[in-house]
């Protein structure tokens, strides 16, 4: 008992609030939703006397319900978008979900519009006949040219080193199609519409991409997954159909989406709703060209096994062009390749690099070159030399380790064949390797002439 203006009144602390939400045909059992969250049933062997939306006080452990007055319910509101009006249904955008509402003619509302929804569900005011975006996105900002790359003297199949069946597979479906697709049509074949490149991160398949959009002469569009789904979060469908319907005008065009994983993946139970709506936008996409639209998507990953498998199927992504390790000849390759445009002095130990780089990418073997050319600019020199070379290498793989990549076996087994630097008056770098240790050194002495 507590004492009140002089008196002492019972109060009870130990009830939940609660509404009735459904109630069966015989009366005996209710549906609950507690005001805390969640729900819960009520049943008798006789019928209850509480009816739909009452709002209710219920004790658990006694079993015991009150009636409450429903002022205690105070209905939630939320902000969405009207996508679909039927007679009976309305089917609302509230951001992170899709939800189905009864269609009501007060107030009167279209697609497109902003309403207030109670937390019953009921459409109680028209906020704005326009659809209030998550992100206050600038119009000039959907311009698609931010997507599509200005055709130019790029780098060329010449520029891409090494993985000769992988640029012929590659050419073979994508090249070709572009450039032949008015013969492919007159022989009755299925256009390819959608290609897979699949491998690690810094394989060169963005570049490879790059280099037969250029070849073929096609508009290319470069998407990022992760960007589109951060910057342009609940923008990202229309944003996808302004790109495709603007590739569908050009003559023939490459669309390029870059870790398409993060865009597209498999949608399981722990994928939101963003992403649900992604993947039933891009397979929507995906089927919607016909044989005439000369347009070839291509998806790069290095997660395969997340992505949804309704992609996959027959008319989508249902070719694959995987970009393996680099072998010794590749890397050998790549090394010449990235370097065309360098100065560097004659008989570098390219070979030797290449070999002891054994399970580098190529973007790693490019970077060794600019390493080495950081080197050479801050000693004033015009020319890289094989000092700066091996300097570059070992800065290379000491980023390599710190990311926390294995050894290489030649690390564990014996120093790499490098031929001996050339006798030259002053300061230079000796090649030096340590058994004991799991890296290259490097060491600055003077070397006398003999």
């Amino acid at each position: 008992m507590a004492k009140k203006d002089g008196e002492y009144v019972n109060i009870n602390v130990d009830g939940k609030l609660a509404r009735v939400q459904a109630k069966s045909d015989d009366g005996c059992l209710l549906h609950l939703e507690l005001k805390s969250g969640g729900t819960a049933t009520a049943d008798s062997e006789s019928p209850i006397s509480f009816s739909v939306g009452d709002v209710v006080l219920i004790w658990p452990d006694t079993g015991l319900m009150k009636s409450a007055p429903s002022e205690l319910w105070s209905d939630t509101e939320s902000v969405a978008v009207v996508r679909l009006r039927h007679s009976d249904v309305t089917v609302i955008d509230e951001g992170a979900r899709w939800r189905v509402v009864p269609t009501t003619d007060d107030p009167a509302y279209e697609p497109g519009n902003t309403v207030l929804v109670s937390h019953s569900g009921r459409v109680k005011r028209v906020l704005d006949v326009r659809p209030l975006r998550l992100i206050d996105v600038n119009p000039s900002e959907f311009d698609i040219t931010r997507f599509r790359e200005v055709k130019s003297s790029g780098p060329t199949f010449e520029d891409f080193g090494g993985m000769a069946k992988v640029v012929a597979r590659a050419k073979e479906l994508i090249e070709i199609p572009l450039q032949k697709a008015a013969k492919l049509l007159k022989i009755g074949a299925r256009p390819i519409k959608g290609v897979l490149f699949t491998g690690a991160p810094g394989t060169g398949k963005t570049m490879l991409a790059r280099i037969i959009a250029a070849s073929a002469q096609a508009t290319f569009y470069r998407i990022s997954g992760p960007e589109i789904l951060s910057k342009w979060y609940g923008e990202s469908e229309p944003v996808l159909r302004q790109i495709f319907a603007d590739a569908a005008t050009q003559s023939s065009a490459i669309i390029f989406l870059d870790e398409i994983d993060s865009l597209a993946a498999s949608r399981d139970h722990d994928s939101n709703g963003a992403s649900q709506r992604v993947v039933a936008q891009l397979l929507t996409l995906m089927d919607g060209f016909n044989a005439n639209v000369n347009v070839v998507v291509i998806a790069a990953t290095n997660r395969l096994e997340v992505l949804d498998a309704a992609l996959r199927r027959p008319g989508r992504f249902d070719w694959e062009v995987e970009f393996p390790e680099p072998t010794e000849v590749d890397r050998i390759a790549i090394l010449h390749s990235s370097s065309k445009k360098i100065r560097k002095a004659d008989d570098l130990p390219i070979d030797s690099v290449a070999k002891s780089a054994d399970g580098w990418s190529a973007a790693e073997l490019a970077a060794i070159w600019s390493e080495a050319a950081l080197l050479t600019a801050v000693d004033d020199r015009s020319m890289i030399t094989e000092e700066d070379l091996m300097e570059g290498f070992r800065r290379v793989h000491s980023q390599r380790q710190r990311k926390g990549p294995p050894l290489m076996s030649w690390f564990r087994k014996k120093p790499p064949e490098l031929p001996a630097p050339a006798t030259l008056p002053g300061d230079l770098r000796e090649f030096v390797y340590l058994g004991s240790c799991s890296e290259l050194q490097f060491t600055r002495d003077v070397i006398k002439a003999m």
